[in-house]
């Protein structure tokens, strides 16, 4: 069946699910058309908001046997181009299917609707005394679980938790012909989602890290954890950005630590809390040590390893107001500051943590050389630990929309960076359109044909999120 106009689509995909969740009006296609990266804005067909499994199930059905591309998005919080549809066609919000399932305090888990907000869940959890291991990325009261699981998302909690798919027990998940999939040991229709690792491969990670092109994720379980009685938020400056980063990397090999930032780039601390290099005149760099435990005893031991470790290297406390607002006050929070000066350029990858001081170094001496700041550029610098031995490291450049020419420099910058990390060795955990066009050349072929063939065998027509693909 062809549809001429977009508005006999949106009349038939209403038939389907109902009235009030089918939009094709030109304002709201345009606020669809784009996420927070700087990546081109481009505009769905029409946009469908579903509050069921049931009801993305129709609609991918019938996308499929109409050969109408979907994409499926969340907060639209990606960096990367990842909710960007590229090639018209449905656009799948999910953030109506926000319900929290079931919470089995005995089997220590959660099932949730994917359009659920991280800070929405952890906000439900905390008042039954439950909390997560992996807590969101920074963009937390926005992205969603199911955007994060799309985009292997790191945040805060990864120095112990890992990323967002560590916590995931199983997966519901609509696949590309309409027809609906559990993964984990609900697979077994008499067992709980309990478990994740059972008789067969690990289909749920075959759908983490996907960006949607495998299938819309409607359903997750994830492992919760009791709260802990106490949490230690320490922050250490640094006159050394070396020392800096080798404390940060001692303190993530002792596995001590839930959560571990570090800030290369003092002056963007400025945005955070003003009159901070008048506070703390001559650091070039700040770690944040985040402790949780449920014996006191055992807290208090970790942070007086903590402490050891920040003496070695020769770091100076500075209390615990910035851990604070990192960590309980200001959670998912932090980057808000930064969007006063201007769009970033976001690079996020994955780093091996003892190459910190090296990239920061690097960066440092080519916002010298290119003259960022005094051209009115502001570079952030951090990395974000990720278990014990890598890091999310960002290294932002922010421009003035206002500008063509200050747009157009920060750019060039930004596609030489992504380029320059691939070639040194780092590793995008997401990919969307931004580091796509780095990566095609520089995947293993092996990897490409795996990929090509499973993206074959579950969606012949390539209508889940085409032009998203990784090979």
């Amino acid at each position: 069946m062809k549809y001429t106009t977009d508005s006999e689509l949106a009349s038939k995909l209403v038939e389907l699910v109902g009235e009030g969740k089918v939009a094709d009006q030109e304002y709201i296609l345009a606020s669809y058309s784009m996420d927070v990266s700087p990546e081109p804005r481009r505009r769905p067909d029409v946009v469908v908001r579903p509050f069921s499994t049931e009801e993305v199930s129709k609609i991918v059905r019938f996308a499929f046997e109409n050969s109408i591309p979907v994409v499926p998005t969340g907060g639209r919080t990606s960096m990367c181009g990842a909710s960007i549809p590229q090639r018209g066609g449905i656009l799948l919000d999910m953030t109506g299917m926000q319900k929290v399932i079931e919470l089995n305090k005995e089997e220590m888990y959660v099932t949730v609707e994917c359009g659920i907000t991280w800070g929405h869940l952890i906000s439900i959890l905390k008042e039954e005394g439950f909390k997560l291991g992996f807590r969101g990325p920074y963009s937390g009261t926005a992205a969603t679980v199911g955007g994060s699981i799309s985009s292997n998302s790191i945040g805060y909690g990864s120095c112990r938790w890992g990323q967002a798919p560590a916590g995931l027990l199983g997966l519901t998940v609509v696949l590309p012909n309409g027809n609906i999939a559990r993964t984990g040991s609900q697979a077994l229709i008499y067992a709980n989602p309990f478990n994740r690792y059972n008789m067969g491969p690990d289909l749920t990670g075959l759908f983490c890290g996907d960006h949607g092109t495998l299938g819309v994720k409607t359903e997750a379980t994830l492992s919760i954890h009791l709260i802990p009685e106490h949490v230690e938020h320490l922050a250490y400056g640094f006159e050394d950005v070396e020392k800096a980063c080798q404390f940060f990397c001692d303190v993530q090999k002792h596995e001590v630590a839930e959560d571990i930032v570090l800030i290369g780039e003092t002056g963007s601390l400025e945005y955070i809390i003003e009159g901070f290099n008048d506070m703390f005149p001559g650091l070039n760099a700040v770690v944040i040590v985040i402790i949780e435990e449920n014996c006191s005893g055992a807290a208090r031991a970790k942070a007086e390893l903590v402490a050891g470790l920040a003496s070695k290297h020769g770091a100076r406390s500075i209390g615990d107001l910035y851990a604070k607002i990192h960590w309980t006050f200001g959670m998912f929070e932090d980057i808000h500051p930064f969007f006063q000066l201007g769009m970033w350029t976001p690079e996020c990858h994955n780093l091996p943590s003892h190459r910190i001081a090296e990239k920061i170094l690097e960066f440092k001496k080519l916002y010298t050389k290119l003259r960022l700041r005094e051209k009115g550029y502001q570079p952030v610098i951090a990395a974000m630990a990720n278990n014990n031995n890598s890091v999310s490291f960002v290294a932002h450049v922010y421009y003035d929309v206002r500008s063509s020419e200050s747009k157009r420099t920060a750019l060039d910058f930004w596609e030489q960076g992504m380029e320059r990390d691939l070639l040194e060795g780092g590793v995008p955990y997401w990919s969307g359109t931004s580091w796509l066009r780095h990566l095609r050349g520089k995947l293993d072929p092996g990897y490409v044909e795996l990929y090509r063939a499973v993206k074959q065998a579950l969606d012949p027509k390539g209508i889940l999120h085409p032009g998203m693909e990784i090979a």
